[in-house]
């Protein structure tokens, strides 16, 4: 019996092969669309989720209320970790962990006594229970103690491959920032899904402040493994109990003020656990480690992957059902032989599961021939190996997706009467009709609701790497490295910069917008008992004037002054610290790197527009600049504005006056609009994953409205050439056959336009403190686009049907 089932099937398939290749090839790119969206989200969903208990490790955040805010922190004071294992016993195990810093200059001997030099960017210190929380690989070295001892190093695997070839680097020298450490460990490489991004890892011990006594300043990332009956519910109910008991007293000898009238006036602290699987998906919990992932736009991938298989099912029912009166005349025959509509059903269901099995297998071999270059195209290394496994799982979704597209088409079929169907009476039900068309327009509403999104996504990113920044970022060139290392290194080098005709300015800076060097501080207005945090950036001489800050009133620093005591604060600052006139006004600095408490009065000399120091990702916060003599010059950067167009001349003989001044020290720069182009990489891969995918799902819906079309358009043709011999014209008939089709599509637009608009603006958008507003002009652009798609789809087969010699169609009538 099955085998006959399966030769009238494969016989059905083989007589309709043009609408047999419409919803294989449809189901196909539903299916490769998917499994390639799915890998990608899968990816993003696996952060951490590979370390060994990794369900009971959880990031301590720090929520910090002010009395007209409150912002989220993911640094905690270094002292929280000692405390909170002695004092809560559901916690196993905590660690801290800072960085990264980038651009430390590295040196050991090599084996013929030569000095070798290099700069390495994703430093981190961490304690001694680091590797015993996180399950990294260890090469060589005792996991329990490799971090224990102060001057420590960790390299891993492709860091000792990079600098030391194959030798073994286990129990070397290495000078970092004047101290000199031995390496105790190798370490695998850190997987790809992890928010650990790091190429060595020195002992936090061997950082001075960090064996201070700290409640107050974030200054790490502090990670807990909890036991396994622990309830982190009930274990961060009790967290801010700290805050009390140690934060408190800390809190009144380093600021000099009570700490019940700092909470009475707003302020506080509250600390909350973030699961260690949830840090990279949450933008506020991963802090100053490597950008992270965006849960909002992975949940908008979910629905994606969702709608387009929905699509590719829509067009298998609607295609299966269309076809309905050309089937009856089968189904009556049938019926009057004997054939019961169980029997007729699963005939029905094993042509669906063979079309289904179809596509489902030329959807495997686009997966195979698109992965490769969709994994270029994410900048991830997926993958997926068609084994035994796979092939089950293939199997079950080509079953699934046979039985639910062919379920409902089966049991329309097989509902026929005989009687009507083998005298001629039968014509296609209004009622099929209707779900056909409602089907069409959920169809081309997914498709339309995919176009407005992707063009509002795309308009957002446009209007973040066009936004004005405060300054002018362009024909900036950005030199790295630890000048304070070198005392007089920096003023020669930038006195030779500026004796090259292609450049116009030069200044030397220990913070740099959007790179590194700028955080929270504590001040306090004289004469004020209110404390406030201002992030605050150290900027040499001419600083200012080489990135084009906008000067509102009073002076920036310059060579001819003393500025040790000097600060420019930004807009922003002035309003946070309630001053009217502020050139001239007194600031009390809190110092708290080192628990003292030692205040300093500075005077504010300038104040400068508001410029955005972070990324557009953050809103414009109060700032702060003081001037690196205040800090005996230090400098990690060497700003450069270049004429433009002298770029690459420009770069090589910067270089060339490197090398003269330091032979021994890497030449290292980045331009800085690529640095702010990079910090929204993720971002603009998403658009264009969602680009990519949203043209899929309106190819998927057009093959479909392809074959409804060429069907209905066919069962028309009589009424086609009745009408030509009327007088109607080719253009009467082609509107006439079209307007149905475009009717359904402006029904879509309209559904469409409210669901797009506010999965856009109350979701994708709010991620953006700086956004676009939508635009009506948006908005019909979109609908113009898919009404266009639309009506090319039908209107090749309504004007095929139209010009056609209506003698030929009626001679058989």
């Amino acid at each position: 019996m099955l085998r006959n089932h399966l030769k009238i099937a494969f016989r059905n398939l083989l007589k309709q092969k043009t609408f047999t290749l419409i919803n294989a090839f449809g189901l196909a790119i539903g299916v490769a669309s998917c499994v390639l969206l799915g890998l990608y989200v899968n990816h993003e969903l696996s952060y951490d989720k590979g370390f060994k208990d990794s369900d009971r490790i959880h990031r301590i955040v720090l929520e910090r209320k002010y009395p007209d805010q409150t912002s989220i922190i993911a640094g905690v004071p270094h002292s929280l970790a000692s405390v909170a294992v002695q004092d809560y016993p559901e916690i196993q195990r905590a660690t801290t962990i800072c960085g990264p810093f980038d651009d430390m200059m590295i040196s050991y001997k090599s084996t013929n006594n030569a000095d070798i030099k290099f700069l390495e960017n994703d430093v981190y210190a961490a304690d001694s229970n680091f590797f015993k929380i996180f399950s990294f690989n260890i090469i060589k070295g005792d996991r329990e103690t490799m971090l224990l001892h102060p001057k420590s190093m960790i390299l891993t695997e492709s860091t000792a491959k990079r600098h030391f070839g194959d030798q073994d680097p286990f129990g070397k020298l290495i000078t970092m920032s004047g101290n000199v450490f031995t390496v105790t460990g190798i370490c695998e490489d850190p997987p790809a899904n992890t928010h650990f991004k790091f190429g060595l890892i020195i002992s936090i011990n061997t950082i001075e402040r960090f064996n201070l006594e700290n409640f107050n300043k974030p200054d790490v990332y502090c990670y807990l493994k909890l036991n396994k009956e622990a309830n982190p519910a009930l274990l961060e109910a009790k967290l801010d109990v700290m805050v009390d008991k140690y934060a408190a007293a800390d809190f009144e000898k380093v600021n000099k003020s009570s700490w019940s009238e700092y909470k009475k006036a707003g302020n506080g602290y509250h600390y909350f656990l973030c699961p260690l699987t949830d840090v990279y998906l949450y933008p506020e919990n991963i802090g100053g480690m490597k950008p992270g992932g965006n849960i909002i736009s992975i949940r908008i991938m979910i629905v994606i992957v969702v709608l387009i298989l929905v699509v590719a099912c829509i067009n298998f029912i609607n295609l299966a059902t269309a076809r309905s009166s050309e089937r009856a005349m089968e189904v009556g025959v049938k019926k009057v032989l004997g054939s019961s509509r169980n029997q007729l059903v699963f005939q029905f269901l094993n042509e669906s599961l063979l079309v289904s099995f179809l596509g489902v297998a030329i959807g495997a071999m686009l997966i195979t021939l698109l992965l490769p270059h969709f994994s270029q195209f994410t900048d991830i290394n997926l993958q997926i190996d068609f084994g035994i496994q796979e092939g089950i799982v293939l199997i079950i979704v080509a079953t699934a997706l046979g039985v639910l597209a062919g379920i409902y088409p089966s049991f329309v079929l097989s509902s026929f009467k005989p009687v009507t169907v083998l005298k001629g009476a039968f014509t296609s039900t209004s009622k099929g009709k209707w779900i056909r068309n409602g089907l069409v327009v959920f169809q081309f509403c997914i498709s339309i609701s995919l176009v407005i999104c992707t063009v509002i996504m795309q308009q957002q990113m446009n209007f973040i790497s066009q936004k004005d920044l405060g300054y002018d970022e362009e024909n900036l060139v950005v030199i790295e490295g630890n000048f304070h290392m070198r005392p007089n290194f920096t003023s020669s080098l930038i006195k030779e910069l500026k004796l090259m005709p292609q450049v116009v300015s030069a200044a030397g800076s220990l913070s740099m917008p959007t790179i590194a060097g700028i955080y929270p501080q504590q001040y306090r207005s004289e004469g004020s008992p209110e404390i406030k945090s201002i992030h605050t950036m150290y900027a040499g001489d001419e600083f200012a004037e080489v990135m084009d800050f906008k000067l509102m009133e009073g002076k920036l620093f310059s060579e001819n002054t003393n500025d040790s005591l000097s600060i420019i604060l930004n807009e922003s600052a002035v309003k946070t610290l309630g001053l009217k006139n502020p050139i001239g006004e007194k600031i009390n600095f809190i110092e708290q790197t080192y628990g003292t408490g030692n205040q300093t009065t500075f005077t504010i000399v300038g104040i400068i527009k508001d410029f955005h120091y972070e990324t557009l990702h953050q809103e414009i916060k109060p700032l702060i600049i003081q001037s690196n003599e205040v800090i005996f010059n230090r400098m990690s950067f060497v700003v450069v504005r270049l004429r433009q167009g002298e770029n690459t001349s420009a770069i090589s003989e910067m270089e060339n006056k490197w090398r003269a001044l330091a032979s021994d020290m890497p030449f290292q720069f980045r331009f800085l609009d690529n640095v702010l182009d990079a910090h929204y990489k993720k971002e603009k891969r998403m658009g264009e994953i969602f680009t990519l995918f949203s043209c899929l799902s309106i190819i998927v819906g057009c093959i479909g409205l392809f074959g409804l079309s060429a069907y209905t358009i066919g069962l028309r043709m009589k009424e086609i050439g009745i009408r030509k011999v009327f007088g109607a014209s080719v253009t009467n008939i082609h509107v006439l056959l079209s307007m149905d089709f475009i009717k359904m599509i402006l029904i879509s637009f309209f559904i469409a336009v409210p669901v797009s608009i506010y999965v856009m603006d109350i979701w994708w958008l709010q991620e953006f403190p700086f956004r676009i507003e939508i635009s009506p002009w948006t908005i019909l652009v979109s609908g113009l686009v898919a009404l266009v798609i639309a009506w090319i789809t039908v209107g090749y087969q309504s004007f095929k049907a139209s010009v056609q010699n209506p003698i030929k169609i009626l001679r058989n009538e």
